[in-house]
C-alpha cells in the first residue's frame, strides 16, 4: 500500500497562487521550496525577460526541464513552477515520477488582478489584459488537466483553506486507492486522515479511544490511518476495531 512520490510540483497558469500556497505547505511539512523562476535567474544571472531576448524561450524551457530532473534526486522538495512547464510532455513526466502535481487554478480576472503590475512576465507583455490572459490559460487548460493529480480553485480561499482542500483531495485518493486494493466498496472505510485532521501519530490511539467512549466507532468497524509527507505522499494502513 506505500507509494514513494517525495516532491510536490505546483503547476498553473501564472498568478495562479503558487509561490503563496508553496510556503504555507511548507509550514505544515518543513521541507524546502523551490521556485524555478528565480532559481533560474539566480543561476542565469538575469531576469526571465532578457533570458528571452537573449536567448529565447526554447533555451528557457530547456532550462526548465534540467531543473525538475535535478530536482527528482535531491531531498523532498516542494516547487513553485513556471507557468509554462507542464506543457511540455518530458517535464510532466519526470515530475509524475518523482511527485505529485497539483494544478492550482484562477479566473483570468483574478490572473489579471494578481499579475497586471508585473513587468517580468514575458508572454504577457504588450498583453496585459483580461481578453489575451483567458485565450492564454485556455489553450494551456487541457495540458495542466492532464499532468494534474490534484486540481484546486484558488479563487476567493485563504492560503490554509487551500492547503486543507488539497491534504482532503489527497485523502480521497487514498481511500479510493485502499478500496481498489481490498476490492471492497468505499463505503466500508469511513474513517480516514480527513478525520483525524492534525493529528500526531503518538496521539492516534488516544483519539480512538476517545471516539469509542463517544460511539463514534462500532465494533468491526475499518479505520484508515494514513500520513502525508513530501509529495502529498502516502502510507496507509488498514485497522479493524
Amino acid at each position: 500500500m506505500n507509494k514513494e512520490k517525495k516532491n510536490i510540483f505546483l503547476i498553473g497558469f501564472m498568478g495562479a497562487g503558487k509561490s503563496t500556497i508553496a510556503r504555507a505547505i511548507k509550514q505544515k511539512l518543513g521541507y524546502p521550496v523551490v521556485e524555478m523562476d528565480e532559481r533560474i535567474v539566480k543561476e542565469q544571472g538575469m531576469p526571465i525577460s532578457k533570458i528571452f531576448e537573449t536567448y529565447g524561450e526554447l533555451y528557457f524551457r530547456e532550462l526548465e526541464t534540467k531543473l525538475i530532473q535535478s530536482l527528482n534526486q535531491q531531498e523532498p522538495t516542494i516547487v513553485s513552477c513556471g507557468g509554462g512547464v507542464a506543457m511540455r510532455q518530458e517535464n510532466v513526466d519526470c515530475m509524475r515520477d518523482g511527485g505529485s502535481v497539483v494544478f492550482l487554478t484562477a479566473t483570468p480576472q483574478t490572473i489579471y488582478e494578481r499579475v497586471k503590475n508585473s513587468t517580468d512576465r514575458p508572454l504577457l507583455n504588450g498583453h496585459m489584459n483580461v481578453a489575451y490572459i483567458s485565450e492564454l490559460m485556455e489553450v494551456r487548460r487541457p495540458k495542466y488537466e492532464a499532468a494534474a493529480d490534484i486540481l484546486v480553485a484558488t479563487d476567493g480561499k485563504t492560503k490554509e483553506e487551500i492547503r486543507f482542500y488539497m491534504l482532503h483531495q489527497a485523502n480521497k485518493r487514498i481511500v479510493a486507492s485502499v478500496s481498489k486494493h481490498m476490492n471492497e466498496p468505499l463505503e466500508k472505510y469511513p474513517m480516514n486522515i480527513e478525520n483525524l485532521g492534525n493529528t500526531s501519530s503518538a496521539s492516534i490511539p488516544l483519539l480512538l479511544d476517545e471516539w469509542n467512549k463517544k460511539g463514534r466507532l462500532n465494533s468491526g468497524d475499518w479505520i484508515i490511518l494514513s500520513g502525508f509527507g513530501g509529495g502529498l505522499t502516502y502510507g496507509a494502513s488498514l485497522l479493524q476495531w
